[in-house]
């Protein structure tokens, strides 16, 4: 890791000045009950990208038609990369100069093959605490600090539910029509995909089960977006305390992995679900 504040101070305020872009564009598409005719946008949903040799030199092109349609910002639901390759420090820096190529502004959260799977030895044998650490600091740097190994999973887990009770309330207390919720693990709703051993997903009970309840409690749409799984779906889920479908909650899993494609979500705050989400396929990707 390169060192000195000459050095980091450059790209440390690059960040700053594209965290407040995105902060104003975001401001700029909330929509609350009660103001006239609010303004239609898109939003660009990938993650899971790109995957080995062939992920990366299909990436360009899943950028380039990410700018081509002129989107009001993106969502990247993590997963710089593949469970093998190495989390070399030059895996982060390569990630961020792509996410700069992008003309609008785009949010970013950590995927598991960035920092879990980086102790393996394909991975280069990596502190997995350590990288994450490093991720933050190079895309969102924070002084915020979390403890290690078991202390960190439940602090983290715990940092997760206050986040969405927080969000839950701010979108409450501006009379949001709706709720996006990002995050990179797939959390195996209803055991969909059929494993044996619970301890593979039952990490995910608490917040799902957090998410639900806010959910339950809110007037509007709410939508999680994930990968990890890289197979496109849009479906709902979650139950109803009488057993039926949770008719204002949506899933979105977006394209990852051999699927180098991407999602836009369509928001019409006039529209009773809001959200349209269609898959977006670059044909140079396909095939």
């Amino acid at each position: 890791m390169s060192g000195g504040a000459h050095s980091e101070e450059p790209p440390r305020a690059r960040r700053r000045a594209h965290a407040r872009r995105c902060r104003r564009r975001l401001r700029r598409h909330r929509t609350r009950r009660g103001e006239t005719a609010p303004q239609r946008y898109t939003i660009g949903l990938f993650g899971d990208v790109p995957y080995g040799a062939q992920g990366r030199a299909e990436y360009p092109a899943l950028l380039g038609a990410i700018n081509d349609s002129k989107v009001a910002f993106s969502l990247f639901d993590g997963d710089l990369k593949n469970g093998s390759d190495r989390c070399d420090d030059s895996l982060y820096t390569t990630s961020l100069a792509a996410f700069a190529s992008l003309e609008r502004p785009v949010a970013w959260v950590p995927g598991d093959n960035d920092w879990t799977d980086c102790h393996r030895a394909s991975n280069g044998g990596y502190d997995p605490i350590e990288r994450l650490d490093h991720e933050r600091t190079l895309f969102a740097s924070t002084d915020q600090e979390i403890a290690r190994e078991d202390a960190e999973h439940v602090a983290r887990e715990q940092a997760n539910i206050a986040w969405l009770k927080d969000a839950f309330a701010t979108a409450k207390a501006q009379d949001a029509r709706a709720v996006l919720v990002v995050w990179q693990a797939d959390p195996n709703f209803n055991n969909e995909l059929a494993l044996k051993d619970a301890r593979s997903y039952d990490g995910y009970t608490a917040i799902v089960g957090e998410l639900r309840g806010q959910t339950l409690a809110f007037a509007g749409q709410v939508v999680l977006v994930h990968g990890d799984s890289h197979y496109f779906k849009v479906d709902k889920p979650l139950l109803s305390p009488s057993g039926k479908v949770l008719a204002n909650f949506t899933r979105v899993e977006t394209f990852g992995s051999k699927n180098t494609q991407w999602v836009t979500a369509e928001v019409d705050p006039q529209d009773p679900n809001v959200f349209t989400f269609r898959p977006q396929i670059v044909p140079a990707n396909a095939g």
